[in-house]
C-alpha cells in the first residue's frame, strides 16, 4: 500500500474524486484507491483591503477612500517624472490572503513597478511607463495561487500626468471650495458620488497642491524653488508678461504700496497650458459680498472673491477683481496693482 497527502482548494459547491489508474491490470488485481481521511485547513479568503477602489468600495467606520498629503483618492498616483515629492511610498496597498502557507500573496500590475509583490503590503511605483497625456489606468491584481486566476481580486489604479491634472479632474470648475474661514465643509462630485472635505481650500493652497501635492489645500504662500520670477507693476504689459506661459507656471497678485515699498500677496493661480487657462481655488474673477452655510453648523459672510474653483486668464482676473473692488469702494485705487510671473 502507499499513501499521500494533498492540499486541495475547493470552490463553491466543489468536489474531489480519486481515480486509481493501473498500468498493467495483471499485476494490480484487487487493488483499489480510496480517500481515507480529510481535514479542513481553513476557508480561503482573498481581499484587496487598500486601496478601497476603483471601483469605489464600501468602507467600514474609521476607514476612508481618501488620503492626505496629497489630498486625493487612495487609488490616484502621479507619474514619478512629475511627482516632485515621492508620496507613492506612503500610498497604501494592502491585501489579505488566508490560510497561509496553503495560499500566498502574488501581486501584479499591468504597468509600472510593484516592489515586494509577494508580501501583504507591496509598494507601487508609477515608473517605467510613458507619462500620460492626462491619466491612464493600471490594473492591480492579487492572486492567492501563483499562475492561476482562481479567486483573483482586482482594483484599478489611476496614474495622472501630474498633480495639476489630478486636481483638475477631482475638483473641476464652478463648485465652491469653502469660504473665507478655514473650518468649513464643501462637497465635490466624483466617481458618481458626492464627497465631503472638512475645511476650505484657498488659492495658495491649491497652487501648492497642484505643484507637489502638499499643504492640504490651505496656506499663505506659494512655491518658489525652481521658478524664475519676473515682477510687473500697473499698468501691466499683458502681451509680454504672460506670453508663452507653460503648464505649471504660476501668476501671483499683490497690493503694492509704493510709499512703504511693501507688498501683500492677494491671489495666485496655476497655468493649465496657456495664458487663458489659469486654474485654482477661489479663482472666479468676481468681487462681491457673500454669505454661505455648509449645512454642518458652519457659516461665513465676507467681502472678496467667491471661493469657487475656476479657470480664467490672469488679465481677466486682474481687471475684473479691481473693477469689482472699486465699484464697492468708489474713489479707491486698485486692490491689486502688481503681478509676479513664476516660470518653471
Amino acid at each position: 500500500s502507499d499513501g499521500a497527502t494533498r492540499d486541495i482548494v475547493f470552490l463553491n459547491n466543489g468536489a474531489v474524486s480519486l481515480v486509481y489508474d493501473t498500468v498493467d491490470e495483471a499485476f494490480h488485481r484487487g487493488c483499489y484507491a480510496q480517500i481515507v481521511g480529510a481535514s479542513t485547513v481553513g476557508v480561503m479568503k482573498v481581499e484587496i483591503e487598500e486601496p478601497d477602489g476603483l471601483p469605489v468600495q464600501t468602507v467600514a467606520a474609521g476607514d476612508s477612500c481618501f488620503r492626505l498629503n496629497p489630498s486625493c483618492f487612495e487609488w490616484q498616483f502621479v507619474h514619478v517624472d512629475n511627482e516632485v515629492v515621492a508620496y507613492h511610498a506612503t500610498q497604501p496597498i494592502d491585501g489579505l490572503v488566508t490560510p497561509t502557507p496553503s495560499v500566498s500573496y502574488n501581486w501584479s500590475v499591468s504597468a509600472g513597478t510593484l516592489n515586494a509583490p509577494t508580501t501583504e503590503t507591496p509598494t507601487y511605483v508609477p515608473n517605467n511607463m510613458a507619462v500620460p497625456s492626462t491619466m491612464t489606468t493600471v490594473s492591480l491584481k492579487l492572486r492567492p495561487i501563483t499562475g492561476s486566476d482562481v479567486c483573483m481580486q482586482e482594483r484599478t489604479i489611476e496614474v495622472y500626468r501630474d498633480h495639476l491634472e489630478r486636481d483638475y479632474q477631482n475638483w473641476g470648475t464652478g463648485i465652491d471650495c469653502g469660504a473665507n474661514t478655514y473650518v468649513y465643509s464643501w462637497i465635490f462630485p466624483r466617481y458618481g458620488q458626492n464627497w465631503q472635505l472638512l475645511h476650505s481650500w484657498n488659492c495658495f493652497g491649491s497652487v501648492w497642491h497642484a505643484f507637489d501635492g502638499t499643504h492640504d489645500g490651505y496656506t499663505t504662500d506659494i512655491p518658489s524653488s525652481g521658478f524664475t520670477v519676473t515682477t510687473y507693476d500697473d499698468p501691466i504689459p499683458w502681451a509680454s508678461a504672460v506670453t508663452n506661459l507653460q503648464r505649471g507656471d504660476i501668476v501671483s497678485f499683490y497690493t503694492f504700496d509704493s510709499n512703504t515699498s511693501t507688498e501683500t500677496i492677494q491671489h495666485a493661480h496655476t497655468c493649465l497650458g496657456s495664458s487663458s487657462q489659469m486654474y485654482g481655488a477661489n479663482n472666479q474673477p468676481i468681487y462681491g459680498v457673500y454669505g454661505r452655510s455648509d449645512g454642518y453648523g458652519h457659516s461665513a459672510t465676507w467681502e472678496g472673491g467667491s471661493w469657487r474653483w475656476w479657470t480664467t486668464s490672469s488679465e481677466i482676473y486682474y481687471n475684473e477683481l479691481n473693477a469689482g473692488y472699486q465699484s464697492m469702494h468708489p474713489g479707491a485705487g486698485k486692490l491689486i496693482n502688481r503681478i509676479k510671473v513664476h516660470r518653471r
